[in-house]
C-alpha cells in the first residue's frame, strides 16, 4: 500500500518536473520574442522621429516657398500696367 502511494507521488513529481521544464522553455521563447519586439519598436520609434523631423523641414521649406510666391505676386501687382 505504501509503495503504491510512493509510486503515485513519484509519478506526480515527474509530471510536475516535465511541466516546469516546458514552462521554462516557453518563458525563454517568450523572452526572446519580447526582446525582438522591443528592438523592432525601438527601430520604429527612431524611424518615426526621423520622419517627423523631415516633415518639419518640409513644412518650413514650403512655408518659405509660399512667402516667396506671395512676394512675387505682390511685386507683380505693384508694377504699373499689369492686370490684377
Amino acid at each position: 500500500m505504501h509503495l503504491e502511494k510512493l509510486n503515485v507521488l513519484e509519478d506526480r513529481i515527474d509530471r510536475l518536473i516535465e511541466h516546469f521544464t516546458r514552462l521554462k522553455e516557453d518563458k525563454n521563447v517568450l523572452e526572446r520574442s519580447l526582446e525582438e519586439k522591443v528592438g523592432l519598436l525601438t527601430d520604429l520609434e527612431r524611424e518615426v522621429e526621423q520622419l517627423r523631423q523631415e516633415r518639419d523641414v518640409i513644412r518650413d521649406r514650403l512655408g518659405r516657398l509660399v512667402d516667396i510666391i506671395d512676394r512675387l505676386e505682390s511685386l507683380e501687382a505693384a508694377e504699373p500696367g499689369t492686370r490684377a
